[in-house]
C-alpha cells in the first residue's frame, strides 16, 4: 500500500499534464490534497507505482478528465450554510443597481446547487447567474440540473416548491425558469485574467481558497474583489478567511464570512 507521499516525485508532470490537456493549472493548489487525492484516483484504478499511473495518464486521454473530477470536491447542498444564505436574500435588496438586473456568480460552483440558489433568491427580479469551475462533467451535471433529495434538506420549502419538480425515485429536477437564469461556464479562479463577463453585484466564493497555497489564494481574492461592482459583496466558506486586508474591503458579518466592496473615495456606489 503505498503513501500520498510516494507520489509525490511523479506530482509536477501529473499537474503539467493537466495543464496541457485541459488548461487547468492544480500547481497552486496544497501540494498534500493534491497528493491525497492522488493516490485515492491510482488505488481506485488499480495503478500500483507513481510510474504506472503516469503512464496511464499518458496514454489515455481520458484519465486527465476523471482525475480533474477527484482533484476537485464538490461536496454541496442547496441553500447550505443557511443563515448566509437568509442575509444574502436581504441584502440583494440593497445591491446597487438593484432596481435593473442583478449578475451575480457562483464561483467554483460544482454541481450547480449553490448557483441554482442564487437564482432562487433572486425571485422576481431581473437578472442572472453565472457558475463556474474548472471540471467539465461537474458542469454538465450542474446544467441538466437533477439531483438526489438530500440534496434540499436545508432549502427553505417554499422555495422548493416553487422551484423544483420532485421526480422519482427520490430526485428533484430544477424547474426549466430556474435553469434559465442560470449560465455554466468553464473557468479556472488561479489563471490569469478577469473572471468571466465581470462586473458583478454578488460574487459567492465558498470552500475553494481552502485547498490553494497563500500566494494563491491572494491572488484569487484579488481576482474577485476585482469582479465586483462598487457596494458589491463578497462570500467565502465558513471556514475562510482574508489571509491580508485587501484595499477597498470591508466586513459585513464576521461570522458568515460577508464583505463588501466599498466605493473608491469620491464616488458614489
Amino acid at each position: 500500500m503505498f503513501t500520498p507521499e510516494a507520489m509525490e516525485p511523479i506530482l509536477d508532470e501529473v499537474v503539467a499534464c493537466i495543464r496541457a490537456r485541459h488548461g487547468v493549472d492544480f500547481a497552486g493548489y496544497r501540494r498534500g490534497t493534491i497528493l491525497r487525492r492522488l493516490a485515492f484516483r491510482m488505488v481506485r484504478i488499480g495503478a500500483r507505482t507513481g510510474e504506472a499511473y503516469l503512464a496511464t495518464l499518458r496514454q489515455h486521454p481520458d484519465e486527465t478528465a476523471r482525475l480533474i473530477e477527484q482533484l476537485t470536491v464538490k461536496v454541496s447542498r442547496f441553500y447550505r450554510n443557511a443563515p448566509m444564505f437568509d442575509l444574502v436574500r436581504r441584502l440583494l435588496g440593497e445591491l446597487p443597481g438593484a432596481g435593473a438586473p442583478l449578475r451575480l456568480w457562483s464561483a467554483g460552483c460544482g454541481h450547480g446547487e449553490e448557483a441554482y440558489t442564487l437564482a432562487m433568491l433572486l425571485d422576481d427580479r431581473p437578472g442572472e447567474i453565472c457558475g463556474t469551475d474548472v471540471d467539465d462533467a461537474a458542469l454538465a451535471a450542474a446544467r441538466q440540473g437533477t439531483y438526489a433529495a438530500p440534496a434540499i434538506v436545508e432549502l427553505p420549502e417554499p422555495l422548493a416548491q416553487r422551484w423544483l419538480e420532485r421526480c422519482p425515485p427520490a430526485t428533484v429536477r430544477v424547474r426549466d425558469a430556474l435553469r434559465a437564469r442560470v449560465r455554466f461556464v468553464r473557468h479556472d479562479l488561479t489563471a490569469a485574467g478577469v473572471a468571466p463577463t465581470a462586473p458583478y453585484h454578488l460574487v459567492c466564493c465558498r470552500n475553494v481558497l481552502i485547498y490553494l497555497t497563500p500566494p494563491t489564494q491572494q491572488r484569487v481574492l484579488d481576482k474577485l474583489v476585482r469582479s465586483l461592482v462598487p457596494g458589491g459583496l463578497l462570500c467565502l466558506g465558513e471556514a475562510e478567511w482574508i489571509p491580508q486586508p485587501l484595499p477597498g474591503l470591508a466586513l459585513v458579518d464576521r461570522k458568515l464570512r460577508i464583505f463588501r466592496r466599498e466605493p473608491a473615495p469620491g464616488n458614489a456606489a
